[in-house]
């Protein structure tokens, strides 16, 4: 029989939503999430928390909640109407257990952050948004380093490294060999890259009698592709879709680091966007193994490039194991792990780094570079 212990705690946040034709209900449920959210990530909840919140339904001054989350209880404090948006403040009563629901969901996973790849710049005429790809990458990034419990964000590589998707099976090597040459410049176990397929704009067929101007709506389909850095392998793959009216004339340049843009309805879009990103790639790695590369080696002391951001404790215990990856007969790479005999326990620790020192007689200088820790 397996018991836990949990307590509850309340967070207060204030969340914000435009109003977008005159549906203040909408606004307001929006405004409500956008608060909860808020407190929600500062708080470290899990991601069923976050899932449960997008599942949930607005009511009075009630979110009625999906499922059996963390989110005990809701009370919306205030909220006042100013220049087309709407202004939520809440309390968020939070339920969270004292274990994770799994070991490795303590871990703070090191990611490499690629920007994401524009794959056809001629629909980017309309507005001039040939640069949505930096702009939508660098506030993923930031959204994902304000989730610091389960995001250690080594890296956001604001270029183009020429992905191409198309080359994902196993006997191409090109992919793979780039995916660890990303992790390793970066410094991080995994590496989060994309690729934006669509931003057309539908509208429809200029008449003789269309003076004046109409509104169309404009898609956004992403594409992302988890890796894990240090084998190469595809981890996970999600595609998302969203429409909203684009709210600009066809000679209009857009400037996408202005809020108004970020308030419009496709820039609103885009910001639900990357919060399910955030969900996703938090649940595609909350109970992945936690896997250190040793740096350095001297006597019997090794160092990995995990420390106290990513929940390294001095006199944890870790595992050492060897690189033992190989070309197999067909000529495709695999990635293997063989284990040491080596425990060793953290006597130093930095926020990046850690040094270990041997539990036994037997020489850490067994332990080449390359070679990984196991964090338990």
């Amino acid at each position: 029989m397996v018991t836990s212990s949990a307590q509850a705690a309340w967070f207060e946040a204030q969340g914000q939503a435009p109003i977008l034709n005159d549906d203040i209900a909408q606004a307001r449920e929006s405004g409500v999430k956008d608060a909860v959210r808020q407190a929600l990530l500062y708080a470290g909840a899990s991601i069923k928390s976050l899932q449960q919140l997008d599942n949930g339904i607005l009511a009075k001054e009630q979110l009625q909640l999906a499922g059996e989350g963390e989110i005990r209880g809701l009370k919306v404090t205030s909220e006042r109407i100013e220049n087309g948006f709407i202004y939520v403040s809440v309390q968020v009563d939070v339920l969270a257990s004292d274990q994770p629901r799994c070991q490795q969901q303590q871990y703070a996973k090191s990611l490499a952050l690629v920007r994401f790849k524009l794959r056809n710049r001629e629909q980017a005429i309309n507005g001039g948004i040939f640069h949505i790809d930096s702009e939508f990458t660098s506030k993923l990034n930031n959204l994902l380093s304000l989730n610091h419990s389960a995001f250690d964000v080594r890296q956001f590589i604001n270029q183009n490294v020429n992905f191409n998707p198309n080359l994902l099976d196993a006997r191409h090597h090109a992919v793979r060999d780039q995916v660890i040459a990303i992790a390793s410049r970066a410094d991080s176990q995994f590496v989060l890259l994309g690729s934006i397929d669509d931003v057309s704009v539908e509208r429809d067929k200029k008449q003789p009698y269309d003076f004046f101007f109409k509104e169309a709506p404009r898609n956004f389909y992403l594409s992302t592709y988890l890796f894990d850095g240090l084998s190469g392998e595809l981890l996970d793959v999600k595609h998302y879709r969203q429409r909203a009216m684009w709210t600009y004339k066809e000679q209009d340049i857009v400037d996408l680091s202005s809020k108004k843009f970020w308030d419009a309805p496709y820039g609103q879009r885009l910001l639900a966007v990357m919060d399910d990103v955030l969900i996703n790639t938090t649940a595609a790695l909350e109970c992945v193994d936690t896997m250190a590369k040793v740096i350095a080696v001297h006597d019997d002391k090794v160092q990995i490039n995990l420390g106290s951001k990513n929940g390294l404790k001095i006199g944890q215990a870790i595992q050492l194991s060897h690189n033992g990856s190989y070309t197999d007969q067909f000529g495709i790479p695999r990635f293997r792990q063989e284990s040491s005999a080596i425990h060793t326990k953290v006597i130093e620790l930095y926020r990046d780094s850690a040094v270990l020192q041997a539990l036994d007689s037997l020489p850490a200088s067994n332990i080449q570079l390359n070679d990984f820790a196991n964090i338990k």
